[in-house]
């Protein structure tokens, strides 16, 4: 069964099963369900757009640098939920690889 239809972002999913309790993430000893994720998400996304609303240049990409965890779950649905373009990078670039990927997606 698929929760997500082709023209959804996976944050459509979040936000449809957001009052539901089942568990949505299991990283190590920690568990989510969904609604406790989506109340951080929305939390800290709301926060998030009231910061970047104030800043010159519009806001477009977001990097996510972060390892494996549930903060990095937590990154990619708060990008996602805020309206940007989630930039994934692996915490293994260099920095040459790191920069050039910064420069060419404008992060």
């Amino acid at each position: 069964m698929s929760y997500l239809n082709k023209n959804q972002l996976i944050i459509d999913v979040l936000r449809n099963r957001r009052r539901s309790t089942d568990i949505a993430v299991i990283y190590e000893e920690t568990r989510l369900s969904y609604k406790e994720l989506y109340e951080k998400v929305e939390t800290l996304g709301n926060n998030i757009i009231g910061k970047i609303k104030n800043l010159e240049k519009p806001v477009h990409n977001i990097a996510l640098f972060i390892d494996n965890s549930i903060d990095y779950i937590m990154g990619y649905f708060i990008i996602q939920y805020v309206g940007c373009t989630v930039v994934p990078i692996d915490v293994n670039v260099t920095r040459l690889e790191l920069e050039n990927i910064l420069d060419f997606c404008d992060v």
